[in-house]
């Protein structure tokens, strides 16, 4: 199916959880929200009669307050209709799909431009962002007077994705080229007042503790990175030259740090 009804081309997309066939996408400005599920029949014959590549309109399309270019989209999970974006002004906005506007504005999260985000999979209060100003951030949407952790990076990150399969492990990267995994599970008893795990190099077993993993083998900057839902510890990174990498960790992920590629 071809979707339309966007305008300024799109900077973000993410399929349901809850409901498989739901979609959203965002661009400059808006957020289209689309139920694939909700296509009958009768609407796909009148389409097919619509001119060719008009496409099927969204269900709901969501203004943005400021016009803000979407960075990145994620659904809040066990919930069919609540779904979080960042974007270039360093907001994030919380949404209910039943509804026309956002249901909570969480302002200035991070010193820079927010890249990405993403909902832990097993908390559905659990949030990571990540930024232009070299971090992660993770917040706790219970309490917003602090971020309850930050991983940095030494440049920009562009992505962040919690594991599917541990509740604890996310993953991250940017321009600087590589792909770092993190357990907050293994962050150190003695943790700086702020909160703040200072990646200061590039090397695991050179890292703060929390730092289990690096992949080092990128030559531009990572522009995107995934888990597979199904292979324990198996990602996918791809970077600003085309490149696609598909590695797993070191098997001594759990205990001592590893960096090289298995």
């Amino acid at each position: 199916a071809c979707l339309a009804g966007m305008k300024d081309g799109g900077g973000a997309v993410e399929w349901g959880v809850v409901r498989p066939a739901s979609i959203i996408c965002g661009s400059q400005g808006q957020i289209g929200y689309w139920d694939l599920s909700a296509i009958s029949s009768s609407s796909s014959s009148s389409s097919s009669s619509s001119p060719k590549g008009a496409g099927i309109d969204p269900i709901s399309v969501f203004q943005v307050p400021g016009r803000s270019s979407i960075t990145g989209l994620a659904w809040r999970p066990s919930h069919a209709n609540c779904f979080a974006s960042s974007d270039d002004t360093r907001n994030v906005y919380l949404w209910d799909s039943r509804k026309k506007k956002e249901s909570q504005k969480l302002a200035k999260l991070h010193d820079l431009r927010i890249n990405d985000l993403a909902w832990n999979p097993f908390g559905e209060y659990l949030l990571a962002t990540c930024s232009d100003d070299k971090t992660v951030a993770l917040w706790d949407l219970r309490n917003l007077d602090g971020k309850l952790f930050s991983l940095a990076h030494l440049k920009p990150v562009n992505c962040v994705r919690w594991s599917p399969m541990r509740e604890t492990v996310l993953a991250s990267a940017g321009e600087g080229r590589r792909a770092v995994i993190w357990d907050l599970s293994k962050v150190s008893a003695q943790v700086e007042p702020t909160g703040s795990s200072a990646a200061s190099s590039s090397n695991a077993d050179e890292g703060p503790s929390e730092m289990r993993f690096v992949h080092g083998g990128h030559t531009a900057a990572i522009s995107d990175i995934d888990w597979h839902r199904e292979e324990d510890m198996l990602l996918a990174t791809v970077a600003k030259n085309s490149s696609l990498h598909v590695w797993r960790p070191g098997e001594n992920i759990d205990g001592g740090k590893e960096s090289n590629d298995a």
